[in-house]
């Protein structure tokens, strides 16, 4: 019987993996869901706990000899084996050192001058540490100084306020423990409701110092948030279902329209909300992959 059901599940997972993802076919929070639907597997709910140091995980991570449940006793002798049960996090500790591999030092990242080689292109020619020749050279002097200038506030402005004080690394650390666990790990850009105006956009601030304090990034797992291709225009979108403070059923989509980033919230019984942004053609999601570092 066990078998028949695995099987029957299996065909089921195969049937919803090939029905076709249509952008234009979310239109309400109840059909943003069902893109979720199994979308974590309890393997990787299961290694995201191991991982926080819940080893038991009710009988689950004892894999000694147990009672049977229908037996007299099972729940006192379960309770004695839960007391004894000793543990000791050898999964955080592998992770912790791949983490400290990827991100024990500080990225390398920054600003150029809108004149200079596009960071790929460069890559492609150079190793990645003469790319700071092309920056001294142009802060140095040149055609491009005022583009220059507005490079250097920016990246200023964003590594004292925002990188720094947001503690970003530690956010994309979260994101690369969460994939190494799950395989899939969703980093999120948002502005909060509070600080936007009427339009979604960021609340006039005096200077870009205080502006970049704003904007907000988390980190979300598979079953509330992900990247989907649009079977229809093969572009990608970006979707995050959540419950409002009053318990409703609201979904977050992101997507890329004649060059503009929109942003479309949709809530249960509500009219929906639609913003957009010069974000360059870039989603207010990322999601990455990768093969889970923890296995069964």
């Amino acid at each position: 019987m066990r078998e028949i059901e695995a099987q029957f599940s299996n065909l089921t997972s195969e049937i919803k993996s090939s029905t076709p993802i249509r952008l234009k076919n979310i239109t309400s929070p109840e059909k943003a869901r069902v893109l979720f639907n199994d979308r974590r597997s309890a393997g990787a709910e299961a290694n995201s706990q191991f991982d926080s140091g819940n080893h038991y995980q009710d009988g689950d991570g004892y894999v000694g000899a147990k009672p049977s449940p229908s037996d007299e006793a099972y729940g006192s002798t379960m309770l004695a084996i839960k007391t004894g049960f000793v543990s000791e996090n050898v999964i955080k500790e592998v992770v912790d050192r791949h983490l400290a591999g990827e991100l024990g030092r500080e990225p390398l990242w920054g600003f150029l001058p809108s004149d200079a080689p596009m960071p790929e292109a460069e890559r492609r020619r150079k190793l990645f540490s003469k790319l700071f020749n092309i920056v001294r050279v142009a802060v140095q002097g040149g055609p491009s100084s005022d583009l220059d200038k507005l490079a250097q506030e920016a990246d200023q402005s964003l590594t004292a306020n925002w990188w720094n004080t947001r503690r970003v690394r530690n956010t994309l650390k979260q994101a690369v423990r969460t994939a190494l666990l799950e395989e899939r790990a969703t980093i999120r850009f948002f502005i909060p409701e509070a600080l936007r105006d009427t339009s979604g956009q960021l609340k006039l601030r005096s200077d870009l110092a205080s502006a970049v304090t704003i904007p907000q990034i988390e980190v979300l797992t598979s079953d509330k948030a992900g990247v989907f291709i649009d079977v229809d225009t093969q572009q990608e979108f970006g979707l995050y279902v959540y419950k409002t403070e009053g318990e409703k059923d609201a979904a977050w989509l992101t997507y890329v329209q004649e060059g503009l980033t929109i942003l479309r919230i949709m809530i249960d019984g509500e009219a929906d909300q639609t913003y957009s942004f010069q974000l360059g053609g870039r989603l207010l999601m990322y999601e990455f992959q990768r093969d889970p570092l923890i296995t069964e």
